[in-house]
């Protein structure tokens, strides 16, 4: 209507009118002035109120007739007089916008902003005969505007409005905090400018998908800071297809870039190391599992991340030393060297040292702990062989200190008792003294094999071809096997000679064939393999029983340790003494599948 009422006024600005036909003119816009909901005034040529509208009364709470006669900077003083002048004198028209203005009289209202326009209604010389004075109050729209426009620079992200081929029209102050650059030094400048070589054209290709699209999903670029350095932006934006801008917020991601180069390069090395690395809440729950934590334990991560450590406990275990140490860990404590025995996926024990050690967050507060662990599973057996054979060898010695002085008063005994024998008088007891007799071989059997662990003089090795002994007894061991209806399976590959004593070979073989089938159930298989492995020419035994425990594990090879019923404890001790006569290690591998002594020549 503002618009029209102009028009209107322009009409008779053009045709001219008379200082005695003001009174027809101001008649004549009586329709569009009093209904125009934009406050309007008309003043005589020294700026007095002729008339004014109700909108413009109401602008400052007066009556229209209040206005009458009265000089317009008696009621407002202002600075725009100059601007009324001009207008006078030039006789053309004058349009402010966003003008701001103070009540005089009225202070408390504020600044109060203003579009408005002052148009010379000329008479029919060409003079200016009245002014019409029209107001469009802005001052909400200005401070929305000045709110939005501290918001923008208050932001600490760059945020920029742009056109569709990437001119920069607006930007906010955190260009020069992010970028170096001035605001003006940017806007009206393209931004590819700035957008690193390697990084143009996948910023073209989204700003194009934005247009289509109405909207930009995260990406990231760089951009050059004024002093020739790249800087690492995280772009999200909108489009606005009427008016064909852009809207862009970019997030300075460079310390993080920093950050994720660093965690690539630390996660690298944390998964090419050998040993586990796992992290867990405080409450045990597993946050993260390495490679070489899936080596030792056989589970993926996502198998385990989550759970807690019960999974991982041997058969038996009711109570984990380890869920105390874990609570030590949670109060700040570092937890150096503690070992510990862990199940793994197939069922098999690995033994472990571990560093335990908290985790903090930025604030310093413990929220979980890490734990590094290393397999000393080799180191533990190769521990436990050591002594092993230096209990062999202290039994060994006292067998050989001993034996003289036991056999001699055996042989002795065993003497008379044979010539007792063949008497008549003790023919009733003949039966008994053979049993005496056969019980002395017994004892006397019992020394050689302790003998047999000791250190005796060296024996005799010869090139031999271990399958071949092994087929050689084959046989005998078929014998046992079908006597507890069991089979034994043969899988002989192609291995070299080697230097072996066969008789003591020959004892190892059956005690750890015997030791297998006593182990199994009815119908179970017991496999013998031969293999190379690298440097090694290797014999493995392995059953289908329900495996060994772990407190007998470790007592496996101590003379007189035994878990059967009728055993001596002297058929494994005899096999990692020869073993160990042969430079030999025996490595066991057990399970709920069963058990597997592995022989490395």
């Amino acid at each position: 209507m503002e618009e029209n009422y102009v028009d209107f006024c322009c009409t008779w600005k053009n045709t001219g009118i008379g200082q005695t036909e003001n009174a027809d003119f101001l008649s004549a816009i009586d329709p569009f002035f009093e209904n125009n909901i934009s406050p309007i005034a008309i003043l005589d040529k020294n700026f007095n109120f002729i008339k004014v509208n109700k909108a413009y009364a109401q602008a400052d709470n007066r009556d229209p007739q209040d206005f009458v006669g009265r000089n317009h900077f008696e009621l407002y003083p202002s600075g725009y007089k100059k601007i009324f002048k001009q207008v006078v004198e030039t006789k053309k028209t004058y349009t402010g916008y966003a003008q701001p203005f103070v009540y005089e009289f009225n202070r408390k209202r504020g600044i109060t902003y203003w579009d408005w326009t002052l148009h010379p209604i000329l008479d029919k010389d060409g003079e200016v005969s009245l002014l019409v004075l029209s107001l469009i109050n802005v001052t909400e729209r200005v401070k929305a505007l000045t709110e939005l426009n501290n918001f923008f620079n208050l932001s600490a992200d760059i945020l920029l409005i742009m056109d569709f081929s990437g001119k920069i029209i607006k930007a906010n102050y955190s260009v020069e905090k992010l970028l170096g650059y001035k605001i003006q030094e940017i806007v009206s400048k393209s931004l590819t400018g700035l957008i690193h070589p390697h990084d143009r054209l996948k910023t073209v290709r989204y700003i194009k998908n934005a247009i289509k699209k109405n909207n930009i999903k995260l990406f990231e670029n760089r951009l050059l800071h004024k002093n020739n350095t790249y800087r690492w932006f995280e772009w999200n934006a909108k489009t606005d297809i009427t008016h064909k801008l852009i809207y862009a917020v970019g997030r300075d991601i460079t310390e993080r870039k920093k950050n994720e180069k660093s965690l690539e390069l630390f996660a690298s090395i944390v998964n090419c190391t050998d040993d586990a690395i796992i992290s867990r809440d405080l409450d045990g729950r597993i946050l993260s599992w390495n490679k070489g934590a899936e080596n030792i334990y056989g589970y993926k991560a996502g198998e385990v991340l989550g759970k807690n450590d019960i999974i991982f406990w041997p058969p038996g275990l009711k109570f984990d030393p380890e869920i105390e140490l874990l609570e030590r860990v949670a109060k700040g404590e570092h937890i150096k060297n503690f070992e510990s025995v862990r199940r793994k996926k197939d069922g098999n024990l690995v033994f472990l040292s571990k560093t335990i050690s908290p985790i903090y967050d930025k604030t310093g507060r413990i929220v979980g702990s890490t734990t590094i662990a290393k397999d000393i599973s080799k180191q533990k057996q190769f521990e436990a062989e050591m002594m092993k054979l230096d209990r062999l060898n202290t039994l060994g010695e006292l067998a050989a200190s001993i034996s003289h002085e036991v056999r001699n008063p055996l042989t002795t005994v065993k003497g008379f008792l044979q010539l007792l024998v063949n008497k008549d008088c003790y023919q009733e007891d003949k039966k008994y003294i053979k049993i005496m007799i056969d019980e002395l071989d017994r004892v006397n059997s019992l020394i050689s094999e302790l003998l047999s662990i000791g250190n005796t003089p060296p024996i005799k090795f010869t090139l031999s071809d271990l399958n071949n002994i092994i087929d050689n007894l084959v046989p005998l061991l078929q014998v046992d096997a079908l006597a507890k209806n069991n089979y034994i399976k043969l899988e002989l590959n192609t291995i070299p000679k080697i230097l072996l004593n066969e008789k003591q070979i020959r004892q190892v073989i059956i005690n750890l064939v015997r030791n297998g089938l006593e182990a199994m159930p009815a119908g179970g298989k017991l496999t013998i393999r031969t293999f190379e492995e690298k440097e090694y020419v290797v014999l493995a035994v392995q059953d289908e029983g329900c495996g060994i425990p772990p407190e007998i594990l470790n007592n496996l090879g101590k003379a007189f340790f035994t878990t059967k019923k009728d055993g001596t404890g002297l058929g494994l001790a005899t096999t990692f003494s020869i073993c160990k006569k042969h430079g030999a290690r025996i490595n066991v591998k057990t399970g709920p599948q069963g058990s597997t002594f592995e022989v490395y020549f």
